[in-house]
């Protein structure tokens, strides 16, 4: 009887775990939006830890990934998404050079700020630019 219980308990709690996992996905709806928009402010310190993003959220780093892998991404990929995000926005201001956002995302070297761009978006930062520039001027 009692090797029954081991195995009816080695049965349940991932099950019961993996629940809780999303249970806390649905309680908190905007979770991943609201990570998103937190994110930005610490950028300009370089690649943020995923142990610093997990104090931001008040959440154990396995919880963040957890929640995470419940909504399809990953820690690297959404920081990827939100820098790439930033960068656009910085862009579009005709204040900023390539080179200044790339230092205010934390690149040391304008040329991975430029690959991290392109293999993102498809084109080089200096012709995003370009192309809002030529849109701005049609308008």
């Amino acid at each position: 009887m009692e090797h029954n219980r081991t195995n009816i308990r080695k049965h349940r709690w991932p099950k019961l775990h993996w629940q809780a996992g999303e249970d806390a996905i649905i309680a908190r709806p905007n979770f991943f939006d609201s990570l998103k928009t937190a994110l930005p402010a610490y950028l300009c310190a370089g690649k943020l830890p995923i142990s610093k993003a997990a104090q931001i959220t008040g959440m154990s780093i396995r919880t963040l990934q957890r929640n995470l892998k419940v909504a399809g991404m990953s820690y690297r990929e959404l920081l990827e998404e939100v820098q790439i995000n930033q960068a656009k926005l910085l862009l579009e201001d005709s204040e900023h050079s390539v080179t200044a956002v790339a230092n205010h995302l934390g690149y040391s070297n304008i040329s991975h700020f430029s690959r991290a761009f392109k293999k993102a978006t498809g084109i080089p930062p200096s012709q995003y630019v370009k192309n809002r520039l030529l849109i701005n001027d049609e308008a």
